[in-house]
């Protein structure tokens, strides 16, 4: 496959600087939770800090959070156990980015967006733990953490770069309903005509995007291997978030494992931060996995279950990787996004299960890990060896061939911030390109990440079928260290990608799940300023969550 970019390292290249430990392929660690020690309860609900077998690993250790009871009890029990920790966040991640009139005017965008366009789409279960959280506020005495908390839900909302939609939203909804809200007033007096007045509001946005970039941050990575691939044929699934970096946020990190009361419904847990009240990625009680990485497509919408909170309802009833991927499908997305759907099971029948089970996807077969790209109203299922990916090209400006993008594999998925599937790639905000062009480097920035994933597959495969250090070896070399992209100015050189020198890059959770073992190995960022270092850099926790997804606590002090 043509590069659009200097030469990766040759296989043989990659190989031998992990067996010689060079920095330019570095060798990530791990450590285990000893046991897990209760920092406060709330009802049935408890917070645990880990103790690692490596006490030096983390400054501030995993924590995890283990709700249980109804849907309005485990929202209050949340809310009263993490209100400050997740008001925190909030503040790390804008209040330290934005000055006071640009943080009003986001709120103000959030709020609207909540009140008048995600609210109808919310089903029971997640209202009624709303209700549980804003009983929690007010008891607590902070009346508007429930407010924050539905922010974060809307800016999760916003994938990627979507600044034309927002200023749509903007113009088209928060303009006509607003009123005379502070912000909007601030930044868009009304007393100015309605065509200057929206002029006003965009330019105020604009100016903010152009300074604030971590807004606009688009990264993440992820992949789903098994069969000949791994060691014992076991699904591993791996994933990179890299978002908003150096923040102080590590401090809060948290994995939240939910107890959903309902009949049939499965434990499952979502990892990040304090406040993520929405899931980016998670695995249920059945091993039901579901990664996300950002789809650059135009086409996204806040009238829909934003699609944190779908990957949550998913989470709570899928058994199978057909049953996930049906479900996922039948609410849609609010989006874009690249999602990989695994499970230990793709179907509970045999053959003829499977074959009618992908054909109701859209996939030539059904395998045991899919990757659905997604934007608003639309999903396309790809398999391991779609047709699709492997026929993507772009145009070589130069010789103007086709040049092959797609790197598709047996017994395996991978993706970055882009499509293969031909509707997508029409509508995509960065269309793929062999330009260097500042406004396309975006999209050199993708293709060179998939390729970096591509080839840490391949290196590591090509000494034999991965174990679980194997795949976080994979997971860590791919993971955002260099963050020249955060500008879209640029793209990051292929070896900066393998190394740890430095404390830039926006890699701030890297992990990996074997699905069948239900146990989950992560990686966070650590650290502030100049001794900040990206996650897939530090030590991988083996957390064993399998205790709390099967509601076993019998190892915790």
């Amino acid at each position: 496959v043509f590069s659009a970019f200097p030469p990766p390292p040759s296989a043989m290249r990659v190989a031998v600087a992990l067996a010689a430990g060079s920095t330019a392929a570095f060798v990530p660690t791990t450590t285990t939770v000893t046991k897990w020690v209760v920092n406060q309860t709330c009802n049935s609900s408890t917070l645990y800090v880990a103790e690692l077998a490596n006490a030096t690993a983390y400054e501030f250790p995993p924590q995890v959070i283990d709700l249980h009871g109804s849907r309005w009890q485990q929202g209050y029990d949340y809310a009263t156990i993490l209100h400050k920790q997740a008001a925190a966040v909030w503040e790390a991640v804008t209040g330290n980015e934005l000055s006071k009139l640009e943080l009003v005017i986001v709120q103000a965008v959030l709020d609207h967006m909540w009140d008048t366009e995600i609210v109808p789409h919310l089903d029971d279960q997640i209202k009624e733990e709303l209700a549980g959280v804003d009983q929690a506020s007010k008891d607590a005495g902070v009346p508007e953490f429930g407010r924050l908390l539905r922010r974060g839900v809307g800016l999760s909302n916003f994938n990627g770069p979507p600044v034309g939609d927002i200023i749509w939203t903007i113009i088209h909804d928060l303009l006509e309903h607003s009123g005379d809200h502070p912000a909007i007033t601030a930044a868009a007096p009304a007393a100015l005509p309605p065509a200057a007045r929206a002029a006003a509001l965009v330019a105020a946005w604009d100016a903010l995007m152009a300074r604030k970039t971590w807004v606009l941050n688009m990264g993440c990575s992820q992949f789903a291997l098994w069969g000949g691939n791994t060691q014992g044929g076991k699904l591993l699934q791996g994933r990179n978030w890299d978002w908003a970096f150096n923040t102080g946020a590590d401090r809060y990190k948290l994995v939240t494992v939910w107890h959903p009361p309902e009949q049939g419904a499965q434990a499952y847990f979502i990892a990040g931060m304090a406040g993520l009240y929405g899931g980016i990625h998670g695995m249920n009680g059945l091993g039901v996995s579901i990664t996300e990485s950002t789809d650059d497509t135009k086409d996204m919408t806040a009238k829909k279950m934003p699609w944190t909170l779908h990957l949550r309802q998913v989470l709570e009833t899928a058994t199978t990787t057909c049953d996930a991927a049906k479900k996922w499908i039948a609410t849609n997305s609010s989006s874009g996004n690249n999602l990989i759907i695994s499970a230990p099971k793709m179907v509970d029948g045999g053959e003829a299960e499977a074959a009618a089970c992908a054909k109701a996807l859209g996939v030539d077969r059904l395998s045991r890990a899919l990757v659905l790209e997604t934007e608003a109203g639309h999903t396309a299922v790809l398999s391991d060896q779609d047709p699709r990916e492997a026929a993507a090209t772009v145009k070589d400006p130069n010789t103007h061939r086709d040049v092959p993008i797609g790197r598709p594999i047996k017994e395996g998925v991978f993706r970055t911030n882009h499509a293969f599937d031909p509707y997508f790639r029409e509508h995509a905000m960065y269309p793929n390109t062999l330009s260097s062009n500042v406004k396309e480097a975006h999209a050199a920035d993708t293709q060179l990440r998939y390729e970096v994933l591509s080839d840490a597959i391949a290196n590591g495969t090509a000494q034999g079928p991965l174990d679980v250090p194997g795949a976080i070896t994979v997971a860590a070399h791919t993971g955002d260290k260099c963050h020249a992209n955060s500008s879209f100015a640029t793209v990051c050189p292929y070896d900066t990608l393998l190394e740890c020198n430095g404390n830039t890059g926006s890699n701030i959770l890297s992990l990996v799940f074997a699905p069948e073992d239900l146990d989950v190995w992560m990686a966070f960022e650590r650290g502030l300023g100049e001794a900040r270092t990206p996650a897939g850099c530090n030590p991988y926790v083996q957390l064993g969550l399998k205790q709390f997804l099967q509601g076993d606590t019998s190892v915790v002090v």
